[in-house]
């Protein structure tokens, strides 16, 4: 579904034959786009649902003799697992360990994020100019917050639109004073599908169901090959 096709289907859920979508730049277009976007973006930060759809693996940039530290993007949201570093010319991987960054001086080969606007990335380890990793390039496993929708011809990044034109309409209408009273009834089948929404996000795949996360310190003095794991990142 595009960002035209869901306010039509808003407009439908709401308003119904009384009046047409708003087009493309008029002032209550913004409304419904400005709402549309703030929904997107507490679907995204939902604390008690890790979205796999928006899960993804960015190159965030090239280890440097001395650097230990690495802005992060504006839409990073949560790591996932690890932060892997490939060598130059190398086709396995290096896999670091996100650890509290209280708890960075318990761990070898590990990373930690602080801060904000941007958040950064920093390393346990200084990398010196005859470590393995520098010229290397650094990957990080992580939730992303999806674009902000601003063409109408932008897809719609959540898992299930419907939801989105239940939520947004049931907004609209409780700002509405000719449509007030169908809200309620439109928070309803909104929770009711996000509820369907984050049932499905949980059950994972049948080829790759969800498994518990585990954390285990490395052996000192051993390196963990990645690909001969047989995992994937």
């Amino acid at each position: 579904m595009i960002l035209s096709e869901l306010f039509d289907q808003i407009n439908d859920t709401y308003r119904g034959t009384d009046d047409d979508a708003p087009t493309v730049g008029t002032p209550d277009y913004k409304m419904w786009l400005r709402t549309t976007n703030r929904k997107i973006a507490e679907w995204a930060r939902d604390s008690k649902n890790t979205w796999q759809s928006l899960f993804e693996i960015r190159e965030i940039g090239t280890v440097a003799v001395g650097t230990q530290t690495y802005d992060l993007e504006d839409d990073f949201l949560i790591p996932a697992d690890r932060v892997y570093i490939t060598p130059t010319g190398q086709f396995n991987t290096l896999p670091y360990t996100i650890v509290k960054p209280q708890e960075r001086k318990r761990f070898y080969n590990a990373v930690y994020i602080t801060g904000r606007d941007p958040k950064q990335l920093t390393f346990v380890d200084t990398f010196n100019v005859d470590t393995q990793p520098v010229g290397g390039t650094i990957s990080l496993a992580a939730y992303f917050i999806p674009d902000e929708l601003t063409d109408a011809s932008d897809e719609i990044p959540v898992d299930d639109p419907m939801w989105l034109v239940y939520a947004v309409a049931s907004e609209l209408a409780f700002n509405d004073l000719s449509y007030s009273d169908k809200s309620p009834d439109l928070v309803g089948k909104a929770n009711f599908i996000y509820s369907q929404m984050a049932a499905a996000n949980r059950k994972g795949t049948n080829d790759s169901p969800r498994v518990a996360p585990t954390n285990v310190n490395r052996i000192r003095g051993t390196r963990f090959n990645f690909n001969n794991w047989g995992g994937e990142y």
